[in-house]
């Protein structure tokens, strides 16, 4: 189906922000997909819901970034009562796992599923924590959130060798975390007493940089999985390994994840605190490629 929309390009505030939505702005000029482009650089989860509810009738939004900014527009879309509001990704983050699964993570895919892509529903989770109202993707505490955390800071502070700094910092190979509650359909799969590598909350079969962990998850079926690492072994087996080294997904459709640690969630910096969490099938709609 042919899709020729103005673009709405939306991406994170922060360094290099609006050096992504020009970029994103001429990607979309130079294609198809496009009869006026705008690019907007937003401020955080406020700035995304004012852009979104001053979208014009015709103007398709595009989440130009990595998985936080799907997260900032999926959000503002929610937030502003148009969650069956087609968008479209022009994946331009670093880990990129929801544009991995979505099978949108070349430029040239995601321009063509801008043209001629088909919708797919996407189901999301939905919390009670103030702060984190909506998870796309994932959300976790432990190993993944201490890494992003420390890569944050990292970054922020301006040093070389992030990612290698950030997995030294953040106990990469062998720290565990005990103090987190993670309740599934009302039954606990981890109490605060147990010390554990990593436990999350997954909606997706990817991680970033494409690592396919759970090749059982999909994104539109109406139920979320959990996963549960007691320790580094385990973990990294499934990540290195995928299908061949990981353990039976948790299905779930409604959760608590409880933890004094910071969590990640979508691939950024989350809260702690208590977040009970709800699947909610479809809320959203995206262009992806065609079959």
């Amino acid at each position: 189906m042919t899709r020729r929309a103005r673009a709405f390009v939306l991406v994170a505030a922060g360094p290099g922000g609006r050096a992504r939505a020009e970029r994103g702005a001429a990607l979309l000029a130079s294609s198809a997909a496009a009869g006026a482009v705008r690019g907007v650089a937003v401020d955080g989860p406020a700035g995304a819901l004012a852009a979104v509810r001053a979208l014009d009738g015709d103007e398709t939004p595009i989440a130009v970034g990595g998985d936080g900014t799907i997260n900032l527009l999926a959000r503002a879309l929610l937030e502003a009562g148009l969650g069956a509001r087609l968008f479209g990704i022009l994946p331009l983050g670093t880990g990129n796992a929801v544009a991995h699964a979505l099978g949108v993570v070349r430029e040239r895919a995601a321009l063509d599923a801008l043209v001629t892509g088909e919708v797919q529903a996407l189901d999301v989770f939905l919390t009670d924590h103030p702060e984190a109202p909506v998870v796309v993707a994932s959300v976790s505490v432990g190993m993944e959130a201490r890494f992003i955390h420390r890569l944050a800071a990292e970054r922020a502070a301006g040093r070389g060798w992030t990612l290698g700094r950030a997995a030294l910092a953040s106990h990469l190979v062998r720290g565990r975390v005990s103090g987190v509650l993670l309740e599934l359909d009302g039954r606990a799969v981890v109490r605060p007493a147990e010390r554990i590598y990593n436990a999350g909350l997954y909606n997706y079969p990817t991680y970033g940089f494409g690592a396919r962990v759970l090749p059982s998850a999909s994104p539109c079926d109406g139920v979320g999985e959990a996963q549960v690492r007691r320790g580094p072994g385990v973990y990294w087996r499934a990540l290195l390994l995928g299908a061949r080294g990981r353990l039976a997904p948790l299905p779930w459709r409604t959760a608590v994840l409880e933890c004094a640690e910071p969590t990640q969630i979508d691939g950024e910096p989350g809260p702690a605190g208590r977040f009970p969490v709800r699947l909610a099938p479809g809320a959203l709609r995206v262009l992806v490629p065609a079959g």
